[in-house]
């Protein structure tokens, strides 16, 4: 990677997670595990090549939209019942409403306030969908989740925390 700039590697960074992703329509799972992978290891490396924490942090709002419009448009192809079409909609608005913030006043804070519950509940319906096969058992899903994802919201974005680091200091101290 030697020789290889900041905006170079943003660039190959931003491909991937634009192109890989898009494997949901034929492969929800390995879709998923895609983006997944690609957010949790691109902070890592774009800070590597400089990148700023706030840069990232828009550069990847962007990304991570674009990964949410995937979802909501395949859901959309699953025929969801009205109640749960409504409920990710729901936790779509709120998100976006975070991401705007974000992006109007360069504040990652804000994020606090508007959790990323979209995707986590898209990993429940995929993985786990007894937990979201009412609105009951959705709603009640939401309750016990609530703390633990603001408190991810917080150390994500408002402290140095980065989980790539965080597992591998884990995985040093597995060695």
């Amino acid at each position: 990677m030697a020789g290889l700039s900041l905006k170079a590697a943003a660039y190959i960074m931003a491909g991937l997670r634009l192109t890989f992703p898009l494997v949901i329509f034929q492969k929800p799972v390995l879709g998923t595990l895609f983006a997944f992978l690609l957010d949790g290891i691109d902070f890592e490396l774009l800070r590597f090549f400089g990148m700023k924490r706030l840069e990232y942090q828009l550069f990847d709002k962007y990304l991570d939209f674009y990964w949410y419009v995937l979802i909501g448009i395949y859901l959309l192809g699953k025929n969801l019942p009205d109640w749960q079409s409504n409920f990710f909609a729901f936790l779509f608005i709120v998100r976006l409403i975070g991401e705007v913030s974000l992006i109007a006043t360069r504040k990652e804070r804000i994020l606090i306030f508007f959790p990323n519950f979209f995707e986590l509940f898209f990993w429940f319906w995929l993985f786990i969908p007894g937990l979201v096969s009412s609105p009951s058992k959705a709603w009640l899903t939401l309750l016990v989740c609530f703390v633990p994802k603001v408190a991810h919201e917080y150390l994500v974005h408002n402290t140095t925390f980065s989980t790539f680091g965080f597992v591998k200091k884990i995985v040093g101290k597995l060695s």
